[in-house]
């Protein structure tokens, strides 16, 4: 299966290419995916009880969360990633790109960031439950997903 990434300016093209019937059917998948994701609607095969775990890397100073996602029918990933702030990172020099960021590495050399993928960790992180998911660990903020109750259903617009 072929790996493909979508820049902005990609997404935007495939957006604004799309028919007025097209772009509401994409709005409707979407309301009703999101919906059955938040909350935890079982029936859903987009159910996040569903949904595998996430898996965090954290190397120079980024931090990167891999994020699969499933449906009945199809695979997705969603990858992000975090510089932290330069003030926060005392060895490193921040340049134009995250390829050109160097680090000291033993004997004063500098060593690419590639060079030096070797001592890369994985980590897996929860998504839900009481375990602390890839979001708290990166802001220190924590997350419950809400209830059936606490999240209010959308009408689809061929209802209104």
């Amino acid at each position: 299966m072929p790996f493909t990434v979508l820049t902005d300016d990609n997404v935007r093209e495939l957006l604004d290419g799309l028919s007025k019937e097209d772009a509401l059917l994409l709005q409707n998948n979407l309301g009703d995916a999101l919906h059955g994701y938040s909350t935890g609607d079982t029936n859903s095969p987009c159910c996040s009880s569903y949904q595998p775990q996430r898996t965090v890397i954290r190397k120079n100073g980024i931090t990167s969360l891999f994020m699969p996602a499933t449906t009945g029918d199809s695979v997705g990933i969603k990858v992000v990633s975090l510089e932290t702030p330069p003030e926060e990172m005392p060895n490193y020099k921040k340049k134009s790109s995250i390829s050109s960021i160097s680090t000291k590495g033993t004997g004063g050399s500098n060593r690419s960031m590639t060079d030096s993928m070797s001592n890369m960790t994985l980590s897996p992180a929860s998504t839900m439950g009481s375990e602390i998911s890839a979001a708290s660990s990166i802001s220190g903020a924590s997350f419950q997903p809400p209830t059936q109750s606490q999240v209010p259903r959308p009408p689809h617009p061929e209802a209104q």
